[in-house]
């Protein structure tokens, strides 16, 4: 067994290296060397789940956003869609860079879990601005139905 095969077996080796004939246009290269990535446990499909849900979340909040007419608690409910936006930044970003570690990918998932991050940090101040806002527009408007109607 070589020095490859053996870092190859470990069970920390997180780039396995195979060596595979590849048949391009009927030239044939043999023992050429690809490099894929191994992702153990269940860590890929928690991140596609939290990214459906995330990306779920912002269309359904937006579009509630659309239904409502108040507008304390059209703001509030737009800061629940970007918090759902946020996550789902920061969701793909580090999803991919379990896929590809290039420079590039780095820097771009780094642009996207930073950006990411601020929109769920400056989301979650505008919620706890709006919830008490939102919340007297709703007692008011309840009470003013309630003088409408006597």
């Amino acid at each position: 067994m070589s020095t490859n095969s053996k870092c190859c077996n470990s069970i920390h080796s997180h780039f396995l290296s195979k060596p595979v004939t590849i048949n391009i246009d009927g030239d044939t290269l043999k023992n050429q060397s690809i490099t894929y990535t191994y992702i153990g446990g269940h860590i890929m499909p928690t991140f596609i789940i939290l990214i459906i849900l995330s990306l779920f979340m912002f269309i359904f909040y937006r579009i509630r956003a659309w239904q409502i007419r108040a507008p304390f608690r059209k703001k509030w409910t737009v800061t629940k869609a970007n918090i759902g936006l946020g996550a789902f930044l920061i969701f793909f970003g580090v999803n991919r860079l379990f896929i590809q570690h290039s420079a590039i990918t780095l820097i771009i998932c780094g642009i996207f879990i930073l950006y990411g991050i601020f929109i769920v940090i400056y989301s979650i101040k505008a919620y706890k601005y709006y919830w008490p806002r939102m919340v007297a527009e709703a007692r008011g408007a309840a009470s003013s139905a309630a003088n409408n109607d006597q």
